[in-house]
């Protein structure tokens, strides 16, 4: 059974440009579950990675629990038009919050 089409364009390797740091989604589950994997340039442990749609759009929630990355999160919208991930890092052990992005790597 095929999952949410609004989905499928999430898969593939994804890079932050102000960083090096990398989210490689393999495959997304109906639900909107996403096997995700991140990079810096380590692997980084990613505890939750889901997809929802909201408003239209396709929204991409990540977060990671590992050394230096308790709890931090990724709170990302899908821009077609750009191709990119867009949205809000937050930096736990910091308590910040950053605007960020990720574009596809080709």
């Amino acid at each position: 059974m095929a999952g949410n089409p609004g989905f499928e364009q999430l898969k593939g390797r994804w890079v932050r440009p102000d960083g090096g740091y990398i989210i490689e989604i393999t495959s997304v589950g109906e639900d909107g579950q996403l096997d995700a994997k991140y990079y810096n340039p380590r692997s980084i442990h990613v505890e939750k990675a889901e997809a929802v749609q909201k408003d239209g759009k396709t929204e991409v929630f990540i977060e990671l629990q590992d050394i230096n990355y308790p709890g931090s999160t990724y709170r990302l919208r899908y821009n077609a038009e750009k191709e990119v991930l867009e949205g809000i890092y937050f930096q736990a052990l910091e308590r910040q919050q950053f605007q960020i992005y990720f574009k596809r790597m080709k």
